[in-house]
């Protein structure tokens, strides 16, 4: 019954919500204590999402989803204001990480449900029970679509390698920051969420500049 809009359903998955913005580590979340905390009955869980697994990939959804509508709602801003033109690499860029970083500087409680569901993907035997949370790729590909317009000479997986390791840059600065304080001698305003986008935009812009001999890559894929 996921996906389907009941009140109990919801109650549900705002306990699962509530326990992580409190810090409770994913292995002690248990059934029984998502239900005691939406007022329910532990077979409610089973009822309206089949397990608790299947209420914490709904509950990933619900982040994601939230999270990449935003992003979209950025890049078809910038679209609609270049068009005839692609937006440049810059404003394509600014969508894929505006969002995430505004969360994570200004407390959105989202924020740290994605980390959580992040937590589990990367510590679980058994990833596939989370499969439907790579439909949250989607929106990447769109974004990657735009930034093949602009660098033609990169592959499809070229441009994916870069995305990649922008949100890489963009997770170690906003869970790293200690490390990231220490190499910048503390000169990065880690607390100013314009200073950071501008900064990793600033890292990631020429990533899709035309290269010359000098700068062209070795390894090809």
């Amino acid at each position: 019954m996921i996906g389907v809009p009941h009140p109990t359903a919801d109650r549900l998955v705002g306990a699962y919500c509530q326990l992580v913005e409190e810090g409770v580590a994913a292995a002690q979340i248990t059934t029984r204590m998502v239900a005691d905390r939406a007022g329910t009955s532990v077979s409610a869980v089973a009822f309206h999402f089949g397990s608790l697994d299947e209420l914490i990939a709904a509950v990933g959804m619900g982040a994601y989803n939230r999270l990449n509508r935003e992003r979209l709602q950025i890049l078809q801003t910038a679209i609609f204001a270049h068009r005839p033109e692609p937006p440049p690499v810059r404003s394509v860029l600014d969508a894929l990480i505006r969002p995430p970083v505004l969360w994570h500087l200004r407390g959105d409680g989202a924020y740290g449900v994605l980390m959580h569901i992040s937590t589990l993907l990367s510590t679980c035997r058994d990833p596939g029970r989370f499969r439907a949370l790579e439909a949250s790729m989607q929106p990447h590909r769109v974004i990657m679509a735009q930034l093949r317009a602009h660098a033609p000479w990169l592959s499809e997986a070229e441009i994916g390698w870069r995305v990649s390791a922008i949100l890489g840059i963009r997770s170690q600065v906003l869970r790293r920051r200690y490390r990231c304080d220490a190499f910048t001698g503390g000169r990065l305003d880690l607390d100013d969420p314009e200073a950071v986008i501008e900064a990793i935009l600033d890292l990631a812009v020429p990533m899709f500049a035309a290269p010359d001999a000098a700068s062209a890559p070795r390894h090809r894929f």
